[in-house]
């Protein structure tokens, strides 16, 4: 049975040999099915994160670079999905340091992402492309998870307002004070807002 993480590495390794050569070796990156550091509702696709390392430089490693790369699992809908993302995450990795401007931009256009380089898409040929490559990949694992979104719950303060009107909020059904502007007690609000 072929997991996300071996599915990455694989495509990670046709990826590497034939479009984006400078790429870190597959075993100098940790390949992820995960959430982003901005956690599971975040509108980030994937990341790449890369720290200089000196033990890495030693052993060859891309500009002394370690990488991980993150492909978050709401974006598992289809393989060409993901390996569009892997493609870009895959640039970040080539060009450390770059963010996603000058050397950075340079590849992505070069290999076929368009649009945005912040939000790329794959043109029309990587696009042909990947979806060929799905072929010669291991079966594509897993359907995509999407967190849930958790209801939000009401403030359990509640709105106190005197006669100038100051306006309070106390996490108390029982507030016994006075207002120092106007000396008026202050009286639990039913406004509009919903927070009785």
């Amino acid at each position: 049975m072929t997991t996300q993480q071996t599915w990455l590495r694989e495509a990670y390794s046709v990826l590497r040999a034939e479009l984006i050569m400078d790429a870190p070796d597959v075993d100098k990156v940790v390949l992820s099915y995960g959430f982003p550091s901005r956690g599971a509702r975040t509108k980030t696709a994937g990341e790449c994160h890369y720290s200089y390392n000196p033990n890495v430089a030693a052993q060859g490693g891309v500009q002394g670079y370690s990488n991980a790369i993150f492909i978050h699992p709401r974006e598992w809908v289809g393989p060409v999905e993901v390996l569009t993302i892997l493609v870009h995450e895959m640039a970040h990795a080539a060009r450390p340091g770059c963010g996603h401007k000058g050397e950075f931009v340079k590849l992505i256009r070069k290999i076929g992402l368009e649009g945005k380089p912040t939000a790329t898409v794959a043109g029309s040929v990587l696009a042909e492309y990947l979806t060929t490559l799905t072929g010669r990949l291991d079966k594509f694992p897993a359907a995509p998870i999407w967190p849930h979104a958790v209801k939000r719950v009401g403030s359990r303060l509640r709105l106190w307002v005197c006669e100038c009107p100051v306006r309070v909020r106390v996490a108390s059904d029982a507030f016994n004070a006075t207002c120092n502007q106007c000396k008026a007690t202050f009286k639990r609000s039913g406004d509009a807002e919903g927070n009785e």
